[in-house]
């Protein structure tokens, strides 16, 4: 599909030139990403985990996997786990454990191979449900990205495309895959989701999932801003010799002692994003928003600049807030500019 080849070019997942290690389940997602990998040209080797953990089915889809790189001349690297043992002796949950020892396995794979990269199936409706289970268990700004196409070594090319999709291609290409008896099954709490909650939403919104993948790309904009912030901050006050207490009571080299000086800088910032917001269309609703955080951590910092309060952490405290607010600013920006 040219709607993929776009994504990998667009992410700069890999090239021709290199070598791809595909995870390969032998679901319908895994399959239809290394048959299309193949179709595009790429070098492929497949890798295969047998965690031990549907009994005949597991086998099943490990005959399945072979079959499938024999008939299309791939080389398949397998191994087997005990997965319930595992997660039993680390006191951990076996979707844990099976995680864990799935990318470690592939890592070692990818090294001993030479491949460039770890291909593995992930989808849009894997990066809404992700995003869901994340707020559901509490998280902050980066877990409500959704899925990333690249993390490390670990690419998703097909993060471009939705279910019904991948499932056209492979019935379009005449492609069988098998399927895995515990997602039809709702004992798992990604599955609860994907049974139960999508559909619940999908009956308030038809196109929820659009709606939240959309989110999800504005909160990305919004997260690389606030963790090069970070970042930034970071360097400002980590010395050889630690954190830089000193440091934290500087802003941009200013000295925040001087608190009027520190609020009159805020202010300035933020009349200079109103003013870059003014160039772009309808900015009114985002320019009275900022004016609105303007206000509010302006009265918090002002009665501490006025009493002249000397407790260093009362005041770091304010001004941690303004920046916070400040952050939440740049976020509105980002908003009105891509909305």
């Amino acid at each position: 599909m040219q709607k993929v080849v776009q994504y990998i070019e667009r992410h700069k997942l890999f090239s021709l030139d290199d070598k791809i290690l595909v995870a390969l389940s032998g679901g319908a997602d895994s399959v239809a990403l290394l048959r299309l990998l193949l179709s595009l040209g790429y070098t492929c080797e497949a890798a295969h985990c047998n965690f031990h953990l549907r009994g005949a089915e597991s086998d099943r889809d490990e005959h399945f996997v072979r079959q499938l790189c024999l008939e299309h001349r791939v080389t398949l690297h397998t191994v087997h786990f005990n997965t319930e043992q595992e997660a039993k002796e680390r006191h951990i949950s076996i979707e844990m454990a099976a995680r864990e020892l799935r990318y470690a396995w592939f890592e070692k794979t990818r090294e001993a191979c030479s491949a460039a990269v770890i291909a593995v199936a992930h989808h849009q409706d894997d990066s809404v449900e992700t995003l869901l289970l994340n707020l559901i268990r509490g998280t902050g700004i980066n877990g409500l990205r959704g899925i990333r196409p690249r993390n490390g070594h670990i690419v998703r090319p097909l993060l471009c495309l939705d279910r019904k999709e991948i499932v056209g291609y492979l019935e379009s290409i005449g492609q069988a895959y098998v399927t895995d008896s515990t997602n039809l099954q709702d004992e798992y709490t990604r599955n609860k989701i994907r049974l139960n909650l999508l559909p619940m939403m999908q009956e308030i919104n038809p196109s929820v999932k659009e709606s939240i993948l959309k989110t999800a790309e504005h909160l990305d904009d919004a997260a690389s801003i606030y963790n090069i912030g970070i970042e930034e901050a970071k360097l400002r006050v980590k010395t050889p010799e630690g954190i830089s207490i000193g440091a934290l009571r500087h802003r941009d080299g200013q000295n925040v002692s001087d608190g009027q000086a520190a609020v009159q800088q805020i202010q300035q910032d933020l009349e200079q994003q109103m003013a870059a917001l003014a160039a772009y269309g309808d900015s009114a609703p985002a320019i009275a928003s900022l004016l609105a955080w303007k206000g509010e951590f302006t009265a918090v910092l002002s009665p501490l600049v006025q009493s002249g309060a000397s407790s260093h952490t009362e005041f770091a405290a304010a001004l941690k807030y303004a920046q916070l607010a400040m952050t939440h600013s740049y976020e509105k920006m980002v908003f009105a500019l891509t909305a």
